[in-house]
């Protein structure tokens, strides 16, 4: 059964309630929700915008507030985008919550599943109109390259953000936790393709909220995708695997060179390419790019935020139960906790022999690394996703 028009008006007018609804629990499962190890003490719908509205589905990109107890006994509160479509009836067993309207059953997943919100994005992309929030922010589109998709496929368990794969070689990257700034996977993605470094994806378009101070968020970009034999840390587990299983107990080093010929070429070719990515990074005359020296300041909050962290740390195992060597190794530690402040607090005294800042990958590991039949692709320029200061930082340099 259809809905009547205006039905949904009673679920968008209690969309705060519809929100509050969802279990912690399902919302903590997602490999994107950064804060697993933190109680959600409370959610709150920040600000929303109505992407699409028919008589069948509601798409809503909804911007929402987790509340946090940390460790330390402090409140802290989290903003992630959380685009949601609402159905009339259920297709699968993973939905979020229901909501019960005057005479149907309204059903709300998280729209990154559904291909009808990957269609929805793709419209906005290619209309290019702003889509106004309830706050007075705004969705603002930007289309770089042009053509349709007809449908799409979610990957899972890929990344600490969420992935559409669509059918014209794209991916939908979906950018949860919402940080102040362009994003770093966009941002380096773009600037080093545009400066003739083609080691990364290409993309045809993005999504910003701009907030009513005109403060900006990063919320998904269409970029390619890399069809690859594999990233290379599967690729060096099977070739190690294969490498073993015909080890015949020969001198190991003189074995190694004889017969890794092959895997030791692809290190060096390997080196070559990270090496020009950032010899391309420091020539790039942009702002936030290029290379700088550190000013004081710059050392002073990194060395801040290192003893702020290790109070945590030393907070949280100084609390726990522990028994032989771990007990020996966890009291030795504490009982050095003074020395180890003193000798971070010294780094401050070393500014003047400092080296430049570059930009840089910021989680550059072997998973982030696609082998394909003509090379290398360099994926995944957002940082590590657990280390919130490096990701909230304003020039996100390393």
């Amino acid at each position: 059964m259809a809905l009547e028009e205006g039905e949904f008006d009673s679920l968008i007018s209690n969309l705060d309630s519809v929100i509050k609804s969802i279990k912690d629990e399902k919302i903590q499962k997602f490999r994107w929700f950064q804060e697993k190890a933190l109680d959600i003490k409370n959610k709150r719908l920040f600000d929303y915008a109505i992407l699409h509205i028919d008589k069948s589905i509601i798409i809503i990109a909804a911007l929402i507030d987790f509340i946090f107890n940390t460790i330390n006994g402090e409140e802290k509160k989290s903003r992630y985008y959380f685009p949601l479509i609402v159905r009339k009836n259920i297709l699968s067993d993973d939905y979020l919550t229901t909501y019960q309207g005057s005479n149907y059953l309204a059903v709300i997943y998280d729209a990154v599943d559904d291909v009808e919100y990957i269609r929805c994005l793709d419209r906005i992309l290619r209309d290019g109109k702003d889509v106004e929030f309830k706050s007075g922010g705004r969705l603002k589109p930007y289309m770089l390259l042009s053509h349709d998709i007809y449908s799409s496929e979610r990957l899972n368990n890929k990344s600490s953000n969420s992935l559409t794969l669509l059918n014209k070689n794209e991916i939908v990257k979906t950018f949860r936790r919402m940080v102040h700034g362009m994003n770093p996977d966009l941002e380096m993605t773009y600037m080093l393709r545009k400066y003739g470094f083609l080691n990364v994806q290409d993309i045809r378009g993005y999504f910003l909220y701009v907030d009513k101070d005109n403060n900006i968020y990063t919320l998904s970009m269409f970029a390619e995708y890399i069809d690859n034999i594999a990233d290379m840390w599967q690729y060096t587990q099977d070739y190690l695997r294969n490498f073993i299983s015909k080890y015949d107990g020969s001198d190991c080093l003189n074995y190694i060179y004889k017969n890794c010929g092959d895997y030791i070429s692809e290190v060096n070719d390997i080196s070559d390419l990270i090496a020009n990515m950032h010899i391309k990074l420091s020539s790039i005359a942009e702002e936030n790019f290029g290379v700088i020296s550190p000013k004081e300041f710059d050392v002073n909050d990194l060395v801040n935020q290192i003893i702020s962290n290790l109070n945590l740390l030393f907070k949280y195992i100084g609390s726990g139960e522990y028994s032989g060597e771990i007990e020996y190794m966890i009291k030795d530690i504490l009982e050095n906790k003074d020395f180890l402040f003193d000798s971070i607090s010294n780094i401050k005294d070393l500014v003047p022999y400092f080296g430049k800042y570059l930009r840089c990958h910021g989680d550059l590991h072997l998973e982030q690394l696609l082998k394909t039949g003509d090379g290398y692709i360099l994926i995944d320029f957002e940082g590590e996703p657990t280390n919130q200061y490096l990701r909230e930082a304003s020039t996100c340099r390393r």
